[in-house]
């Protein structure tokens, strides 16, 4: 069977990102290909998670004296971190290089395919040879099967909202949504704590709080969430889940514009600029408005309808020239 060898770093936020979206891609891929992950030892969160889905992952201690057994296959490269003399190396160990590039910034100059995961990427600035392929946009998403492939969450009374804690900003705007007549249940981010201040702030006691690791089975018990711009908002289109975008940076608001015009989500204004009274209000209206929650839905479901990932797929094998009968 053909082989591919998946790269995977965490990030400084959302440090599992690129662990859950090759997952996604994963998951169709190795339908034709070997699949082993690749993955720094000291990654120990991303390695359990990946092993837990039943893949094979090799962990190295040093970068460069491990690549050798891995020659002449194809490598995918997820990973925020620069490594020039990995770079360089790779074009001589691998068959062809695919690289996973959501900043327009791919430092590769001899890769082979570059795939942009980000909603209404524009394929420019890529540092990268003319004839280098580059997929994006609706082309390249990568939601997880066990959300690609669920039943949508039924449009009702909203009862539960889910929020993501991921930023100082985000924490403040949970005071002030835990005021609202609704059952918040809150996923705290790795490295974000429930202190003794946010207790002695949050007087609703319909709050519970979980961490990242509970994601995806709190999410099943929620009418709509409330989230900042990270990777699980691709998850939450996957089961059609009306959401609330958050912006918590202005770099967010290149992110999520495209979805918003697209009516894939709610917008919601910049935290620390938008009076708490008005975003709590926004908050209030989008959980009333039953139609426009299911216009939504409706996007997201005719969006995860396309099935990008199979599309994804069989241009990587072309581009490995690889068969799937093989």
């Amino acid at each position: 069977m053909s082989k591919i060898l998946i790269k995977v770093d965490e990030g400084k936020r959302g440090e599992l990102k690129s662990f859950h979206r090759m997952d996604a891609l994963a998951q169709v891929l190795q339908k034709y290909c070997e699949i082993t992950f690749y993955c720094d030892a000291k990654h120990s969160r991303g390695i359990s998670y990946l092993r837990t889905k039943g893949y094979n992952v090799y962990e190295y201690a040093d970068l460069l004296g491990e690549l050798e057994r891995f020659k002449g296959d194809c490598i995918i490269i997820d990973s925020p971190l620069q490594a020039k003399e990995f770079n360089k190396k790779c074009p001589k160990i691998f068959k062809k290089i695919i690289c996973v590039d959501e900043q327009n910034d791919n430092p590769f100059m001899e890769c082979d395919m570059i795939i942009n995961p980000v909603y209404g990427s524009k394929q420019r600035n890529y540092f990268a040879s003319n004839n280098c392929e580059v997929i994006g946009d609706k082309d390249a998403l990568l939601i997880r099967d066990e959300f690609l492939h669920s039943p949508m969450v039924p449009i009702e009374d909203v009862k539960n909202i889910l929020m993501f804690v991921d930023h100082v900003r985000t924490e403040d705007l949970l005071i002030d949504v835990t005021e609202l007549n609704y059952n918040i249940k809150v996923i705290l981010a790795n490295g974000m704590e429930k202190t003794k201040k946010m207790q002695n702030r949050i007087k609703s006691k319909r709050v519970e709080f979980f961490t990242e690791d509970d994601f995806d089975s709190v999410v099943w018990t929620c009418d709509m969430a409330l989230m900042s711009y990270n990777n699980y908002m691709y998850d939450l289109i996957g089961i059609g889940m009306p959401t609330i975008g958050v912006v918590v940076r202005r770099t967010d608001i290149v992110w999520g514009q495209n979805l918003w015009q697209d009516m894939l989500i709610e917008g919601l204004g910049i935290v620390g600029m938008v009076s708490a009274a008005q975003m709590t209000k926004q908050v209030q209206i989008f959980a009333q408005n039953r139609v426009q929650r299911q216009i939504v839905q409706n996007k997201m479901q005719d969006l995860v309808s396309r099935d990008s990932k199979e599309a994804l797929v069989d241009a990587i094998m072309a581009v490995c020239d690889y068969s799937k009968n093989t």
